[in-house]
């Protein structure tokens, strides 16, 4: 009897809606290995009928034509209920995989793994006031007062408080606990020298010379100087805490190429400045006279010497560009044989980059500084060498790099050379200075005469008649520091200089990115001039570099697939 279907059974087959599964499902009638008809997909006993080949990650040719969305949505299921429309095979593949070479550009320890927003907030402030610190430090006669010292102190302290520490790697934090240990040690320092009653330190005998001298009673100290130490702290205070800052802000490689364009940058601007101001003016720094060095371009630094190493420094950037940007070829694209030769290619978009780093050369050739001009110029040659992949005898490749040198240094060397003739390269009584301060850090090994109070206990040491002018520093920062502070905190200090000098190395050697080709050669320039005269004790060079090694500190080594190859 015909008539409706009754309740509880299925519809008919007439009136089921046809789909075709994806390949590879098991359906009624068309599972793999079973005789399928033609509306059935194809399966892998059986090949697909349709012009296209079936693939793995699309379905495969339907004999019959398809059914509309609308009709697919609206087909009666066999119970009666609505059917459901299943997503394609597309739509469930697994997403595309990440390329290892790029997972490895970031840091472990990035922004995402913030705890919330506002921390990432607090370290995109962060950082912009530590860049423009980094910038700025050396604008106003290099940081030389100690008023303006002590204001970047404060600016990068308050910086260091608000940055937010989520996330960072156990070797950032084992380096930041290291900076706390050298903090604490230049504290525990301050106060034997400041306080009234001190734990360890004697009284320097200097107050009961004095007290006796002028017959009254005299609150002995420490330090020969009472509350100097409190004021002459802010320019290593600060430089530590641009290292600290260096390691906190610098978490990806977008933010370590920042801190490199800025140094690029700001010191070609500080040589463009010095160079046109000399030429107007040579007798002024900004609005101020100057007391020496009148005719040299020492940009807004009032010494030549700490000068060259900034300019020196810029120079290093803008030679990594240069050759990073250069169509040299690597030692992987040379045949055993020798056949390919590398060559340079400048595009235009070199040129830039080419002018601004004979501008910073230019500007530390112009200082005049005797060990200044010689380390920049041999961190140049060296830092070419290193990155300069192309094959060849050495002289070869520094054929036309010497060349444009020697032709800088015969353009604008002759004040220079002519301060050679007159002085050499230990003019002006350093080797009898060197041999007072050894003495007077014999006098006071542990505790020293007092931070910044070196040139109030020299003139008791200065027994030379060799020694000639004002000698308000040692012009040897070990030296000095070991005067002032001892022995003690003077050897961690140099341990640890030596620590980030190897680690700086190692990245040099295995990381690509150019702040870890820029950090190496900076330091390594301030601190063999820093062993004949005081650049690392001037707040304006020293947050630079400290900041800039505090960063590179944080780069990544190369992919060990494309480490390989070179």
């Amino acid at each position: 009897m015909d008539g409706p279907d009754r309740p509880g059974k299925p519809a008919s087959k007439a009136k089921k809606p046809i789909r075709a599964a994806p390949a590879g499902s098991a359906t009624k009638g068309g599972r793999p290995g079973n005789k399928g008809s033609a509306s059935e997909p194809a399966t892998a006993s059986k090949p697909a009928t349709a012009s296209k080949p079936a693939t793995a990650s699309k379905p495969a040719a339907r004999a019959k034509p398809k059914a509309s969305k609308a009709e697919r949505a609206t087909a009666p299921a066999p119970n009666g209920a609505a059917a459901t429309i299943s997503p394609a095979p597309e739509m469930l593949t697994a997403p595309a995989s990440v390329d290892p070479a790029d997972a490895r550009a970031s840091d472990s320890s990035k922004l995402s793994d913030l705890p919330s927003p506002d921390a990432w907030t607090r370290h995109r402030l962060v950082l912009r006031m530590f860049i423009l610190a980094l910038v700025l430090a050396p604008a106003l006669f290099g940081a030389s007062d100690l008023a303006i010292a002590a204001f970047w102190c404060a600016w990068l302290a308050a910086a260091v408080l608000i940055a937010p520490l989520a996330g960072l790697s156990r070797m950032t934090a084992w380096w930041l606990a290291g900076t706390a240990l050298i903090v604490l040690a230049y504290l525990f320092i301050l106060h034997e020298q400041l306080a009234v009653r001190p734990f360890l330190a004697p009284i320097h005998p200097i107050w009961m010379q004095a007290s006796e001298a002028l017959g009254i009673p005299l609150q002995g100290s420490a330090a020969t100087v009472r509350t100097q130490a409190l004021y002459s702290i802010a320019p290593p205070m600060a430089a530590l805490l641009a290292f600290m800052l260096g390691l906190i802000c610098c978490d990806s490689a977008q933010h370590r190429r920042s801190v490199v364009v800025a140094l690029r940058y700001s010191v070609v601007a500080y040589a463009v400045f010095g160079i046109v101001s000399t030429g107007i003016e040579p007798s002024l720094i900004l609005w101020r006279e100057r007391l020496g060095y009148v005719g040299a371009v020492t940009g807004p630094f009032i010494n030549a010497n700490t000068a060259a190493d900034y300019f020196a420094a810029g120079a290093l950037a803008w030679l990594v560009v240069v050759i990073q940007r250069s169509g040299a070829f690597s030692r992987s694209d040379i045949d055993g044989h020798g056949i390919r030769r590398a060559v340079w290619q400048l595009d235009t978009l070199d040129l830039p980059a080419l002018a601004a780093l004979i501008g910073c050369t230019a500007a530390l050739l112009l200082t005049r500084s005797r060990v200044g001009v010689g380390l920049g110029c041999l961190a140049l040659l060296g830092t070419f060498l290193a990155l300069d992949h192309r094959p060849g005898r050495i002289w070869r490749r520094l054929l036309v790099p010497g060349i444009t040198l020697l032709i800088l240094l015969q353009m604008m060397g002759a004040a220079l050379f002519a301060r050679l003739d007159l002085l050499g390269f230990s003019g002006g009584g350093r080797i009898d200075t060197y041999r007072a301060t050894l003495q007077m850090i014999g006098d006071n090994p542990w505790f020293g005469v007092g931070i910044g109070a070196f040139g109030a206990a020299f003139p008791a040491y200065r027994t030379s008649g060799n020694i000639w002018g004002v000698w308000d520093t040692a012009h040897s920062t070990p030296l000095e520091l070991a005067a002032e502070a001892g022995l003690p905190l003077a050897g961690l200090v140099i341990l640890a200089w030596c620590v980030l000098i190897v680690a700086l190395t190692r990245r040099f050697i295995s990381s690509p990115e150019s702040i870890a080709k820029v950090a190496l050669p900076v330091v390594i320039v301030g601190t063999l001039h820093s062993l004949v005269d005081f650049s690392l004790q001037t707040a304006g060079y020293a947050i630079p570099v400290l900041a800039l090694a505090g960063a590179a500190l944080r780069a990544e080594p190369a992919p060990k697939a494309a480490s390989s190859h070179l």
